[in-house]
């Protein structure tokens, strides 16, 4: 792709994440404080402050669980945007109507300057910007050709079959995931159930890091460019004039 739209002004983004994944400074204490000291200084934004099912587990099972450690506890929500919190993670989500990378990069900027200041967090592992967007379609339909994927099992091309594929690759320190999933139904309280392709592009920015704090908003820049990118490489000319991109 010659040039990669700035915006999209039908914008098919269902949720947005930006998360980042790091090493505690007080070991299994992080979800026990971050969620508080948070709250204090985002309840104007964040009024609602709410324990998810993992807190129930103890934090020492957590710890020594590998499929826990990374999982959300608390959640701050304040209408379509959302803070998770774990023992090792934090991320910040906003479900549509998406208001701009604009717009998200400053919130999970702020969020993130938190985090530094709160000192429970330790070395950065990792960080990642994921979208899962809907290029809707009917149903029966070929979903797949609104992509430039083009996938055969044998000699059978999938098309309207209802199908699901994950492929990742690496360029240097990034990593993306991409996830398509065909035939498929979103469905939110706003809104009647919408059918298409739905695509998902996690990229992930490995460390360790030099300096990260110095660093770090040039780093969740790069991720986010790598997944505009890969997202915008996946659609074909026809799809993407649908969704009116801007320059």
């Amino acid at each position: 792709m010659e040039r990669i739209p700035r915006r999209l002004k039908r914008d098919p983004i269902l949720e947005a994440v930006a998360e980042c994944r790091f090493q505690s400074e007080r070991t299994g204490n992080a979800a026990a404080i971050l969620p508080g000291y948070l709250y204090q200084q985002l309840r104007s934004d964040f009024p609602n402050l709410e324990a998810l099912r993992e807190s129930q587990i103890p934090a020492q099972v957590r710890a020594r669980d590998s499929d826990l450690r990374y999982r959300p506890v608390y959640r701050l929500r304040g209408g379509n945007t959302a803070i998770l919190v774990g023992d090792h993670s934090l991320s910040v989500t906003v479900n549509e109507p998406y208001p701009g990378w604009e717009t998200f990069k400053p919130l999970v900027t702020s969020v993130w300057r938190l985090l530094e200041n709160s000192g429970v967090v330790g070395p950065l592992e990792r960080i990642s910007t994921k979208y899962t967007n809907l290029i809707e379609a009917e149903l029966g339909t070929d979903h797949f050709a609104l992509t430039n994927l083009d996938i055969t099992v044998g000699q059978q091309r999938l098309s309207n079959q209802p199908t699901q594929l994950q492929s990742e690759f690496s360029e240097g320190p990034l990593v993306t995931i991409v996830q398509a999933i065909g035939q498929a139904t979103a469905t939110s309280s706003a809104a009647k159930p919408r059918h298409g392709l739905v695509l998902v592009v996690d990229t992930i920015f490995k460390g360790p890091f030099d300096d990260f704090w110095k660093h770090f908003e040039d780093l969740l820049e790069q991720a986010h460019s790598k997944e505009k990118q890969v997202f915008f490489e996946l659609l074909t000319d026809e799809t993407l004039r649908k969704y009116e991109p801007e320059y």
